[in-house]
């Protein structure tokens, strides 16, 4: 699964071939000829997995034993081995559950979230879980046109981990109404784009030029470089190029558009989509904002005690006083048998969880969710 240079081992795909978007699937261990032969599907159906046998253009059958998916979404930059943990989590998913790791290109992966948005995730995930869907359940039959006879594959169990902004992308899928809801979803470092931005004074100038273009119909267009002008003056005039501080500053050069840069640093209240998890609303207004939604589904949150992006509002997460968690769970329909919703604060982790003990305890968190969720899933089936 992992390899000694910090790589991982797995097959490249492609999910959306008009848009030519791809993923890296990690399937778990090859299965041995003794489990092969008390497990669904026959010994050179594994023998084709542990080969990596995924057609780069269709989609190709789940090898045996493979339990569910457990689909990565990264934050903003992110692409293929979005956080340092992701080796190790696919890795104990894949050996303790038997669950596929998938890490996700989007259109907003990389430099395109500017001129993306989560209107365009939700789809692209929707567009990855259907390819995973045709990929059938490994106990299934081979389905239509498969020459079997049989039934039609079901699709396996989909979790998905947002970590950063990919959380507002995994709740943007989840609230969509989608083919197939996600079994569970886990929201890691679920720091507010909004306030972290405004932290920065260049945001407010950038954010008024943003505006500007909306109000006149032209929010698909792409920022000036500058607009904006100094720090402090937030009535520049679009266009104003004099001395302003801009993109170079807050994204690193990244194009961006107008809506996207108002949705990521502008409120809720003004009609902002990116504003889900800001400490400054009630429960209310964060299960309006999209988090209600999360109701019906298991829910974990990981949230890290010393997230260098949360800035001030790391207060309102932190035990015993803060109420975000308490909050949060409200917004997300509280905790219930079949949805159950739980908030772990990772002591000492940033925002990746890029350190040894951090992961440790980030891998066991998750680890058990999907257990748990597999469990009751199982349990449900059992009893229909």
């Amino acid at each position: 699964m992992a390899t000694p240079s910090g790589g991982m081992d797995g097959t490249l795909f492609r999910y959306d071939p008009l848009r030519n978007l791809v993923a890296f699937v990690s399937f778990p261990p090859p299965l041995t000829a003794s489990d092969a032969s008390s497990s669904p599907g026959d010994a050179s159906a594994v023998a084709g997995a542990a080969a990596g046998a995924v057609a780069a253009d269709s989609a190709a059958a789940s090898p045996p034993g493979v339990s569910a998916y457990l689909i990565l979404l990264g934050g903003l930059t992110d692409g293929l081995l979005p956080t340092p943990y992701t080796p190790a989590l696919a890795a104990a998913v894949g050996v303790t559950h038997r669950v596929a790791t998938v890490q996700a290109t989007l259109r907003s992966s990389y430099t395109g979230y500017g001129v993306a948005s989560l209107a365009t995730d939700a789809e692209d995930i929707a567009a990855l879980v259907a390819h995973l869907a045709a990929m059938g359940h490994p106990s299934g039959g081979k389905g239509e046109g498969g020459g079997g006879g049989g039934p039609a594959p079901l699709p396996l169990p989909v979790f998905i981990l947002g970590h950063s902004t990919g959380c507002q992308s995994a709740v943007t899928y989840a609230r969509g109404d989608p083919v197939q809801p996600p079994a569970g979803v886990i929201l890691q470092a679920p720091v507010s784009d909004r306030q972290s931005r405004s932290m920065d004074g260049a945001t407010a100038p950038r954010l008024a030029a943003a505006i500007a273009l909306i109000r006149a119909g032209r929010g698909r267009e792409l920022l000036p470089r500058l607009a904006g002008g100094p720090a402090g003056e937030s009535g520049a005039a679009v266009g104003d190029h004099s001395g302003g501080f801009g993109v170079e500053r807050l994204d690193g050069g990244t194009p961006m558009t107008a809506d996207r840069f108002f949705s990521l640093a502008g409120a809720a209240a003004d009609g902002a989509a990116d504003d889900l998890f800001s400490t400054d609303m009630d429960a209310r207004a964060l299960a309006a904002g999209g988090l209600g939604a999360l109701a019906p589904l298991p829910v974990l949150v990981l949230w890290s005690a010393a997230d260098e992006y949360a800035g001030p509002s790391a207060k309102d997460w932190a035990p015993p006083g803060g109420t975000m968690p308490a909050r949060l769970i409200d917004a997300m329909g509280g905790d219930a048998p079949g949805a159950t919703k739980r908030v772990v604060v990772l002591a000492g982790a940033d925002h990746a969880v890029s350190g040894a003990t951090a992961t440790a305890e980030l891998v066991a968190e998750v680890v058990a969710f999907v257990g748990q969720v597999l469990e009751e899933g199982a349990g449900r089936d059992a009893r229909t």
